[in-house]
Order: C-alpha cells, then structure tokens, then sequence
C-alpha cells in the first residue's frame, strides 16, 4: 500500500509507515494537521473505504441535489473530526499507536498483522514503546 504524503521522511521511519497516510498539511506543518507536535494519520486502507464510501454516497445523492463533493472536500471530512469522536478515523503518528493498530485492523494482510505483533511483543519486552498493554483505538481511546 502506498502512503499518499509527498513529504514523507523516510530516513527514521520503521516500515510502519507505509500502511498510513499522513494528513495533508503535515508536510507544511499546518497547525490542523498535528496533535501534541505528532502528525495526524490514518490507516491507508480505512482511508480507501472512507473515500469509497463516501464517492458512492455522493453519486446517490446526485439523483436527488446537483451539488457535487470532490475528493478533497471528502477527505477534509476525515481530518476534521475532533480526537475524541466516536467517529474519528485518525490516529496520532506514534510507533505504539501505529503498531497497535497494524496489529488489531482486519483490514491488512495477517502478514502485515503478525509483523506488527511480533514488533510489539519485543518491544513490550524491552520496554522501548510501550508502558501499556493497551491500545489506542482511532479515537484515541485505550482499549
């Protein structure tokens, strides 16, 4: 899966990375695009099902208005969400939240999936990323 930020840095960045996709206005480090000095992301498959979903609900809704939604306004409705909506499909950019949810989404390849349990057990043994045998979900919440 491609990651669609034209910015990415990928020097220091595990192989993560290329399953999310950075919020667009990181790569001028616009203020909407960060949380506590972390870029906004979201999973690059959930990302895909958004704008699929939503490019269908518009060609339904285009017997009944004329008015059109573009890619971008689509996926403005994605990165507007605040942290703690129940609908937010966000996440903030840290190895343990990225890990956790490589790990937990149905969405990718067990292989993808395994990789990133496998990561996360070293890791919890080391006690290099994590103080927590939880979580966060893409609201943010710990689960």
């Amino acid at each position: 899966m491609a990651n669609r930020s034209s910015g990415k840095k990928c020097s220091n960045r595990g192989w993560w990375w290329d399953h999310f996709t950075e919020h667009p206005g990181y790569v001028n480090k616009e203020e909407t695009s960060m949380v506590s000095g972390k870029a906004k992301v979201t999973c690059t498959a959930i990302y895909g099902q958004h704008v699929a979903r939503e490019q269908q609900f518009k060609l339904d809704q285009e017997n009944i208005s004329t008015g059109q939604r573009d890619l971008s306004a689509i996926t403005g409705t994605l990165w507007a969400t605040g942290q703690n909506d129940t609908h937010c499909l966000w996440l903030i950019s840290r190895p343990t939240t990225l890990l956790c949810h490589l790990r937990d989404c149905d969405l990718h390849n067990p292989d993808v999936r395994s990789r990133a349990q496998l990561v996360t057990f070293i890791d919890r043994q080391n006690t290099v990323l994590y103080s927590s045998t939880r979580c966060p979900g893409p609201n943010g919440l710990l689960y």
